[in-house]
């Protein structure tokens, strides 16, 4: 073999080099014959410099703030940083924010520009300093909210801001549309210093895709002894399961599928539970149980609505399909009347002179005749929520 440089025997391969360098070596290959054989071979090796991880660091006063500093070389251009605490960082001389006094190890890959790596670590101690802590990881259902928690500061900045009910304090409620990762920066005093900490929680989002109308129901208006079958069209099994309340007289053919066989007109309320554990209430369905008697049965008032003009329940009607006339009252608990209506088909918004009330319990009385000519009446209470 030629050259002999850097070669640990003439039949090993094994250059060493602390530059970028070109080796070009060949190779004579000679049999054992009398006629001395010769043939020649060439190889070209590139040898690219390694890199060597150092680093240092610096503890601020606060004895939570560490300064650290890339020291590696030749010409790294990437870095690995594993703080010992979960966090990580991939700038070359970050500055990090511990949560509490401890012991941790501290790991530095660096890369130089020929994609070599060389791996440091070293192991810091941190005084005493005031303990600071953040929730762990949230779970956000569709369109509610949660609320963020730190804990040991005396100031509060949450990053981003947008959809933080407020930025600046310990417990924020989140409502963001997709996931995200929140950092609290948090404020402490060590005598007359004031520390910082970084921390960060993650609020995962599991939002809900199904369009309601594609909830089918065989028949709304049933004779007593009846039944009506409702299906969920499309609906994606592999991740959600129904639920329905009231659960009486409900039967489930399968998840997307069940039957309702009620005694008495009434509304049931469909559930999609997703992986997330996340309740969604996709729909509520109203069946009329047609009978010969007239009772409180035959009408329906539902116990509770909510008038905040969102499109949803925000009216309370009366519903039967066996009155011919009704008369229907609302009054609060000192007995003063509110609303009332001679007509089926006029509801109650919640509005009583020109103001909307405030939520509470309300008290109703009824009377109606039935189309067999029968009269009776109803009274109880109904709930109004904003």
């Amino acid at each position: 073999w030629t050259p002999s440089t850097f070669l640990s025997n003439p039949f090993i391969f094994n250059p060493v080099s602390t530059l970028s360098t070109t080796i070009t070596y060949s190779v004579i290959i000679a049999n054992n014959s009398v006629y001395a054989c010769k043939d020649t071979f060439a190889t070209t090796i590139v040898v690219n410099p390694k890199i060597q991880t150092a680093f240092t660091y610096s503890v601020g006063a606060c004895s939570n703030n560490v300064q650290f500093t890339d020291a590696s070389f030749t010409n790294p251009v990437a870095w690995e940083w594993n703080f010992g605490n979960t966090y990580t960082a991939s700038v070359q001389n970050p500055l990090h924010y511990y949560g509490s006094s401890n012991t941790y190890t501290v790991q530095l890959i660096s890369t130089n520009n020929f994609g070599c790596k060389d791996t440091a670590q070293q192991v810091i101690s941190l005084q005493p300093f005031p303990p600071v802590s953040v929730n762990a990881t949230k779970i956000k259902c569709g369109k509610d909210t949660v609320q963020l928690n730190a804990t040991g500061g005396i100031k509060y900045i949450w990053t981003p801001a947008p959809y933080l009910s407020n930025s600046q304090i310990a417990n924020p409620l989140a409502f963001p549309p997709v996931n995200t990762i929140y950092t609290v920066e948090i404020s402490t005093l060590k005598g007359i210093d004031t520390c910082k900490s970084l921390l960060t929680s993650q609020v995962n989002v599991f939002p809900f895709n199904y369009n309601p109308s594609s909830i089918s129901v065989s028949a709304t208006t049933i004779t007593l002894g009846q039944s009506s079958t409702v299906t969920l069209v499309g609906f994606p099994n592999n991740t959600n399961t129904v639920s329905v309340e009231p659960t009486t007289n409900v039967h489930f053919m399968q998840n997307d599928e069940f039957v309702v066989t009620p005694t008495k007109s009434g509304e049931y309320t469909i559930y999609a539970t997703d992986a997330g554990n996340c309740v969604h209430a996709l729909k509520t369905i109203y069946v009329y149980v047609q009978t010969d008697a007239c009772n409180e049965d035959v009408v329906f008032l539902p116990t509770g609505f909510t008038p905040n003009n969102d499109g949803v329940n925000d009216v309370l009607y009366i519903r039967s399909n066996f009155v011919t006339e009704v008369y229907l009252t609302i009054y609060d608990r000192w007995g003063e009347k509110l609303f009332e209506t001679n007509d089926v088909k006029k509801g109650w918004d919640g509005i009583y002179k020109g103001k909307l009330l405030d939520q509470g319990v309300y008290g109703y009385y009824m009377t109606f005749t039935c189309n067999n000519g029968e009269q009776s009446f109803k009274k109880g209470n109904i709930t109004l929520m904003r």
